[in-house]
C-alpha cells in the first residue's frame, strides 16, 4: 500500500434518502461498489431520519468499511443538498466527491485520482470525468466556456467531480432551497463554474443509474423546471440563515422578482405557509418580467456584458428573473410564460419556429447584435463569405430574425445604420463594465514592467512588431499576451520575457488581469466597416484592469478617447508609430498616471453597469410594452 493510501486525501459522502423500497438495490449496488476499494478513501454516510438506521444494509457497514462515520438527522429533511452539507461539515480529507443509490464510481478513476495525489506538482481544486462526451452538447466546454454552458445545461454529475474542501469555504456549501431539492447539484456546479478551473481526468465509466431529476424521494416538492432553472442563475449573494417568513434571503430576493401568480404556485409547492409574503411589494412600473435568453454555443461573454451585468445587479427588485437555453435546442415549452425572449446572437434555423410561436402568441421579441454580420463576409470573404453571405443558412436566419423580432439592440452607430433597413425597431445604448469583477493591484513592486495585448486574434503584424522591439530593447520589460497569436507573431516574441495566458472564464479573465495589472495595453483595429461596427469594450476592460490603453485611431475608439487624456491614439498603423506611443508613456510616467486616473474616472462615470443600467431597463420596458 502507497503512502498515500495510508494518509488518504479523499472522502466520499454517501446520503441515504428517499422511497427504501424502490432504491433498495440501487443502493446495494453502490455501497458494494464502494466497499470493492474502501482502502483509498473515507466513507461518511449521512441517514434522513432514524428509521434508516434500522435498515440492515446500513447496520453492516461499520463491518464492511475500515473508515466510515454515520451520521444521522433525526428529522427527515428530503433535501440531499441538506445531507450533503452535513457530511461536508465532517469531512477530514483535503478532497471531496459525492454518491448516492445508483451512483458510480470505477475503481479506475480511483486510481486515477490517487496518482495524481502522489505524483502531482501541484494540486488543483477541481478535477472531472471527461467520460468521453456530455449529454445534449458535442463535448466538454474549454475554460472559456465552460460557465456559459452550464448556465444552460447541467454538463456534470456531482460523482464526476472531486473537489478541494476548501472550496466550500470560499464559495459556500450546497444551497439547501426546497426550489432546488432535485436541482441542488446543477446549482453548485455552475458556482464551480464561475470560480474555478475544471482539469479533466479521462476515463470510460457506466452512467449513474439513477440521478437527482427521477430520485424517487419520500417527499417531492414540484418546482417547475422553469423556476428552478431561474433560481439557480441568480447570483448568490445571501447566507443560508433563514430570515423573515422563514425563507433564506436568497429566496425572498427571487420571490420577489416573480410576477405575483408564479409566487402563489411556488409557495404553495415548496410547502411555505406564511401566507404574508404574497404582500412583498411588486413593482410600481412594469415589472416582475420573465425573460428568456436564446443564444449559441460561444456566445457567453456576450451574453454576460450586454443583459446579466444588469440582471444580476436588479436581483430583488421587482424588474424581472431570466434563464439561458442554447438555440440548437431551445423548445416551445422553454418560451411559454417568457415576457420577454431575447435572441443573443442566433443563426440557428430553429429559432424560426420559436419567433413564429412568439408572435402568434403575442410574446415580446428582441434580437441582440453586436457584430457586423451584414458586412464580414463583405470584408473578408476568404474567411467568413462561406458563412455570412445571402444565401447562406446562418447569414439567412439572422436576417429573417432581424425582421421577425420586435425590435433589435445594438451598441454602435454604423450597425445600427446596416441593421436598420432589416429591423422593425433599433435601439442602441452605451456598453456597460461591472468594476466590481476587477480588483486591481496597486502600488506594485515587481522589478518588471507589464505592456501587452489582451483579446482576440488579429492578423495584423505592426503593434505586435512595437511590442516586441520595446520589450527587446528594455531590459525591465515583461510583454503579457491573453489570448492567441499567430505562428507569425508568435515568432516577434522568440526572445522576449513572455506571459502567455489562454482564454478563461471571464470572471477569471477579469481577476488574473486585474492582478497582473499591465501599465499598458495596445488596442489595433483595422478601418473596415466590420471592425468600426465594434464596440469600444476594450476601452472598459483596459481601464477597469488599471491600465493605459494605445487605440488605433479609428472608430468606435476615436468617438470615446480623447488623444492624451484617456488613452493615446495611433493615427498611422506603422510599427514606429506603436513604438513612438509606447515610449512616450514609459519615458513620461507621470503622464502615464495622469491618462490612468482620466481613465477610471471616465469608465466610472460614463459606462459602469450602475450607470448604464437605466438605459437597459428602460429598452427592455420599451419592447415589452410594445412602444
Amino acid at each position: 500500500m502507497s503512502n498515500l493510501v495510508e494518509k488518504k486525501q479523499l472522502s466520499v459522502i454517501l446520503p441515504c434518502f428517499g422511497r427504501y423500497e424502490i432504491i433498495e438495490s440501487y443502493l446495494k449496488d453502490t455501497i458494494k461498489q464502494l466497499s470493492l476499494y474502501e482502502q483509498y478513501f473515507n466513507l461518511v454516510v449521512v441517514l434522513d431520519g432514524i428509521y434508516w438506521e434500522n435498515v440492515p444494509l446500513i447496520r453492516t457497514l461499520k463491518t464492511r468499511f475500515t473508515d466510515v462515520e454515520i451520521i444521522t438527522v433525526k428529522d427527515e429533511t428530503h433535501l440531499p443538498a441538506f445531507l450533503y452539507n452535513v457530511g461536508i461539515s465532517r469531512v477530514k480529507t483535503p478532497y471531496v466527491t459525492f454518491a448516492w443509490a445508483g451512483s458510480s464510481l470505477h475503481i479506475e478513476v480511483v486510481e486515477k485520482l490517487n496518482s495524481i495525489f502522489a505524483t502531482a506538482d501541484r494540486l488543483e481544486k477541481v478535477y472531472y470525468l471527461n467520460i468521453g462526451k456530455p449529454k445534449k452538447l458535442p463535448y466538454y466546454p474549454n475554460d472559456a466556456l465552460r460557465y456559459g454552458w452550464c448556465q444552460c445545461e447541467k454538463i456534470y454529475e456531482i460523482n464526476h467531480l472531486f473537489v478541494s474542501i476548501e472550496i466550500f469555504k470560499e464559495i459556500g456549501y450546497f444551497d439547501e432551497s426546497r426550489i432546488i431539492q432535485s436541482a441542488f447539484d446543477w446549482d453548485f456546479i455552475i458556482r464551480l463554474a464561475r470560480n474555478y478551473t475544471f482539469h479533466e481526468i479521462m476515463t470510460l465509466i457506466a452512467e449513474n443509474k439513477l440521478t437527482f431529476d427521477i430520485y424517487p424521494f419520500n417527499k417531492t416538492f414540484n418546482v417547475s423546471k422553469d423556476i428552478i432553472h431561474r433560481y439557480i442563475l441568480r447570483t448568490k449573494i445571501g447566507t443560508k440563515e433563514k430570515l423573515d417568513y422563514n425563507l433564506t434571503e436568497n429566496e425572498l430576493l427571487f420571490i420577489n422578482d416573480l410576477p405575483q401568480q408564479d409566487r402563489m404556485f411556488l409557495l404553495r409547492n415548496i410547502e411555505h405557509e406564511d401566507n404574508s409574503i404574497m404582500n412583498l411589494t411588486e413593482s410600481k412600473k412594469k415589472g416582475n418580467y420573465k425573460i428568456t435568453i436564446v443564444s449559441g454555443l460561444w456566445d457567453y461573454v456576450h451574453n454576460q456584458l450586454c443583459f446579466f451585468n444588469y440582471l444580476d445587479k436588479l436581483y430583488g427588485k421587482n424588474f424581472a428573473t431570466y434563464k439561458v437555453i442554447f438555440d440548437f435546442s431551445i423548445t416551445i415549452d422553454d418560451i411559454k410564460d417568457s415576457d420577454l425572449v431575447i435572441f443573443s446572437r442566433c443563426r440557428n434555423p430553429r429559432i424560426i419556429d420559436i419567433l413564429k410561436y412568439c408572435e402568434a402568441n403575442n410574446i415580446n421579441t428582441l434580437y441582440m447584435i453586436d457584430d457586423n454580420w451584414l458586412w464580414v463576409g463583405k470584408d473578408w470573404p476568404e474567411d467568413y463569405g462561406h458563412i455570412f453571405s445571402p444565401g447562406k443558412p446562418d447569414y439567412d436566419v439572422f436576417v429573417e430574425a432581424l425582421k421577425m423580432c420586435d425590435a433589435t439592440l445594438v451598441y454602435n452607430k454604423y450597425l445600427e445604420e446596416d441593421i436598420k433597413p432589416y429591423a422593425n425597431k433599433v435601439y442602441r445604448i452605451k456598453v456597460n463594465v461591472n468594476l466590481d469583477f476587477y480588483n486591481t493591484v496597486t502600488n506594485k513592486t515587481d522589478e518588471y514592467l507589464i505592456i501587452g495585448y489582451s483579446g482576440s486574434l488579429r492578423y495584423d503584424n505592426e503593434a505586435f512588431k512595437a511590442l516586441a522591439e520595446v520589450a527587446k530593447e528594455n531590459k525591465g520589460i515583461k510583454v503579457l499576451i491573453f489570448g492567441f497569436l499567430t505562428s507569425e507573431q508568435e515568432e516577434l516574441f522568440k526572445d522576449v520575457q513572455l506571459i502567455k495566458l489562454e482564454y478563461k472564464s471571464y470572471f477569471e479573465y477579469c481577476k488574473q488581469i486585474s492582478s497582473i495589472n499591465p501599465a499598458i495595453l495596445l488596442a489595433p483595429l483595422d478601418n473596415s466597416r466590420t471592425s468600426m461596427s465594434k464596440c469600444p469594450n476594450k476601452y472598459l476592460e483596459i481601464t477597469a484592469a488599471g491600465s493605459v490603453g494605445i487605440y488605433s485611431d479609428v472608430y468606435p475608439y476615436n468617438e470615446i478617447i480623447k488623444d492624451n487624456v484617456n488613452g493615446l491614439l495611433v493615427k498611422y498603423n506603422y510599427k514606429e508609430v506603436w513604438k513612438e506611443k509606447i515610449l512616450y508613456l514609459l519615458q513620461n510616467k507621470n503622464v502615464l498616471e495622469e491618462i490612468k486616473r482620466n481613465s477610471i474616472a471616465d469608465v466610472k462615470n460614463r459606462f459602469s453597469t450602475d450607470v448604464v443600467i437605466e438605459q437597459f431597463c428602460e429598452v427592455i420596458n420599451l419592447v415589452i410594452r410594445g412602444e
